[in-house]
């Protein structure tokens, strides 16, 4: 996460309509050096990843995982990476490798690790083949072949739809 900007508040009349989509855009920082306003950011994201919006979901995670605006609790930042990883979201898939890899909000558990780090490598997510092929190593060969073929399998879910009212 890096900064949520204190407004004005004139979005909360007219722009936000109950799109995730501008939620997630209007809770980031316009620009370096403003001061984090860690509440707006969780007010606005938690709205965005009720609706399950993908990238909402992330980014509230990171919201946990720093105690910025809500709790810190691992738990429930491995629960938003998780739903946003399942649908597709590269950060949140490297995340879940580090909390695997870390036992953050989790058992420590290696070959999670290794998966979701491939996942995201094979997403082009940066850093995530290096951390996949470190897991690597920890593994057996059995463990390595099933990982993989688990991997290549592995599908996003479909993210769900907005309905403008």
């Amino acid at each position: 996460m890096t900064g949520f900007a204190r407004g004005s508040g004139k979005r909360d009349g007219d722009v936000w309509h109950g799109l995730p989509g501008r939620q997630v855009r209007s809770s980031r920082a316009e620009s370096r050096g403003v001061v984090p306003d860690c509440d707006q950011a969780a007010k606005w994201l938690g709205i965005g990843a009720a609706k399950r919006d993908r990238i909402s979901l992330a980014n509230f995670g990171m919201l946990y995982d720093k105690g910025c605006g809500v709790p810190h609790d691992e738990h429930e930042a491995l629960g938003l990476f998780m739903e946003s990883a399942n649908l597709g979201v590269g950060q949140a898939q490297f995340n879940l490798g580090v909390y695997y890899r870390d036992g953050k909000g989790t058992e420590a558990d290696a070959v999670q690790s290794y998966f979701w780090f491939s996942v995201a490598a094979r997403e082009n997510f940066p850093q995530a083949r290096d951390r996949a092929g470190k897991m690597r190593k920890l593994l057996t060969p059995a463990q390595i072949a099933e990982t993989d073929r688990r991997v290549a399998l592995w599908k996003p879910e479909r993210a769900p739809e907005y309905v403008i009212r």
